[in-house]
């Protein structure tokens, strides 16, 4: 199976949570299905549309890495949204940094741009399963930044 045929599987993977959280991690049960993404790198005009898009209808949880400088940016246009989440990803990160450990990088394309953008394509799902096990979740909906949620994904 190769490594795109891999992500799409993995993508339209429904993972059974319902929690609902604010930036200091708290949860609460929800009867929602809230819609996760999770952001490694520089957050995107779309992306951030893409969060707020979703919030319309969702409770929303944004897992960010803490090195990303544009950070500042993404709490700022989402923080006024009492619908959307943000979660440390260090948190979340055990599983993610021991697949790193053992990773072997198969594309063709060797670049050290593309290695590390594979090597975030796995991660990404890896921080998606700690943070689901860390808070015993049982339902979401994961989309990467380019996805565009318009209806409720709990109906």
């Amino acid at each position: 199976m190769t490594p795109g045929v891999l992500k799409i599987c993995v993508c339209i993977i429904l993972l059974r949570i319902t929690f609902a959280g604010r930036l200091d991690g708290a949860l609460q049960m929800t009867e929602d299905v809230p819609v996760i993404y999770v952001i490694f790198n520089a957050i995107p005009g779309f992306t951030r549309a893409n969060i707020h898009l979703a919030a319309l209808k969702n409770t929303v949880y944004v897992i960010y890495d803490m090195k990303d400088k544009n950070i500042g940016k993404l709490m700022a246009s989402v923080a006024s949204s009492p619908r959307v989440s943000l979660f440390p990803m260090a948190r979340y990160k055990e599983g993610a940094d021991a697949f790193a450990s053992i990773y072997t990088h198969l594309c063709p394309d060797k670049t050290p741009q593309r290695q590390r953008q594979e090597l975030m394509n796995f991660q990404r799902f890896f921080v998606l399963r700690d943070f689901v096990e860390h808070h015993h979740l049982t339902r979401v909906f994961y989309g990467d930044g380019d996805v565009s949620v318009f209806g409720n994904m709990t109906a």
